[in-house]
Order: structure tokens, then sequence, then C-alpha cells
């Protein structure tokens, strides 16, 4: 699976098309928030976000922030997340390190916002 998750996706604008830019714009996030991300990128249910899924989950948080960039960007953004919250190190995302994710990435959104006001 060479593409990104959601990319994968049909070209109408489901619901969980939306809710990677979603959850990440998000102030607050819901369990159920973090839920639907976790079930979208976990395509075997195994309960980890690894490999291609982990790829393809980044790839698309990288075109949220990033959309001019290449595959070194994209390895270095993988080292530099797995390498925060890869709380087990076993190179894979649990749920718990998800939402360490998506909460980081709210807080930093809800800064910006208050200093581009």
């Amino acid at each position: 699976m060479a593409s990104s998750e959601m990319s994968c996706l049909s070209s109408d604008d489901t619901e969980e098309e939306k809710m990677l830019p979603l959850a990440v714009g998000a102030t607050k996030l819901t369990k159920d928030d973090i839920e639907r991300v976790f079930s979208l990128y976990d395509r075997d249910n195994n309960g980890t976000i690894e490999n291609e899924e982990l790829r393809g989950f980044l790839k698309d948080l990288l075109e949220l922030v990033k959309k001019d960039y290449d595959a070194q960007d994209l390895a270095d953004f993988e080292e530099t997340i797995l390498r925060g919250v890869d709380y087990n190190q076993d190179g894979k995302i649990n749920k718990k390190e998800l939402t360490m994710i998506l909460l980081a990435l709210a807080k930093h959104n809800l800064e910006e916002e208050h200093s581009s006001a």
C-alpha cells in the first residue's frame, strides 16, 4: 500500500475522510474522535498502527502541516514522532500514543490560533 490511508478511501466526503483534519484541528478531542482516527488507520485491527498503516497516518499528518515534502521529510517525521511518543519503543503507535500525538497537535493549533489573533 504505497498511498496514504486517507487517499485509499472513496472520493466521497465521508465522515472518516474528514476525521483526521477535524481531530487535528480540534481544541477539544473526545474519546470517540480518538477511537475513530485509530480505527481508520488500524486496518488489520491488531491494536496498533504499524508499518504501512503508520506511514499512511504520518503521511496524512505531514500533508496537513507541510504541503511540499519528500521521502526524507517523511522519514524524519516518522523518526521524530516515534522518538516523542513511542514509549515502549516497539516502532508502532498504540491508542495511548495516538492520543498523545493528537493532543499535542491540537495544542499546537490552539497556540497558533492565539498567536495569530
